[in-house]
């Protein structure tokens, strides 16, 4: 799970959201599907950092192209909140606020983007699955998951069978469905 793509998008997100300074992570989120940007708007805030001499985050501010409006507004209310909030309660507001299943499947075949959405909500169930459940602030989760990828981390979730098909699983990933 925290070798897919979508994991380690929300993986720099999360990162850049719990520290703002993290040029390259928020680099890598904006070029997520969850915001999209473009080569050239990346250019963009690069060009502006340079000519400024800031991070792109205060770049970002001054950018004008409508794609990264959206994501300049989505990025200071989870800002905000990124440290008040539990980690699972701020992933499901990004997911909620960026539309970021949506915006995944929209970016994929009809196949991998019902593995993508599956693989997003584990990654969502990890948040509720690590410290136990005791709420968990950001950088805990981020620990957690640094941990997670050099040790035992959870197998990727089997995308659903469609409609009319049959999924061959064996007992033990069987057994996995009915965990909570």
């Amino acid at each position: 799970l925290l070798d897919t793509v979508e994991a380690r998008d929300l993986t720099a997100l999360l990162r850049f959201l719990n520290s703002p300074g993290r040029d390259l992570d928020l680099a890598h989120a904006l070029r997520s599907p969850l915001f999209a940007a473009s080569d050239e708007d990346l250019a963009t805030i690069a060009g502006i950092a340079r000519e400024q001499g800031c991070g792109w985050l205060h770049a970002l501010v001054m950018a004008t192209a409508p794609g990264l409006r959206r994501a300049l507004a989505l990025l200071q209310d989870w800002l905000a909140r990124a440290h008040s909030l539990p980690a699972h309660d701020l992933i499901d507001r990004i997911y909620t606020q960026g539309n970021a299943a949506a915006r995944y499947e929209a970016a994929l075949p009809p196949v991998p983007a019902a593995r993508v959405r599956a693989n997003l909500d584990a990654y969502l169930q990890l948040a509720l699955e690590a410290d136990s459940g005791r709420y968990p602030s950001l950088s805990k989760f981020l620990r957690h998951l640094q941990q997670s990828a050099t040790g035992d981390a959870p197998d990727e979730a089997p995308p659903p069978a469609a409609c009319g098909e049959v999924r061959i699983m064996t007992i033990h990933a069987a057994k996995g469905l009915e965990a909570p």
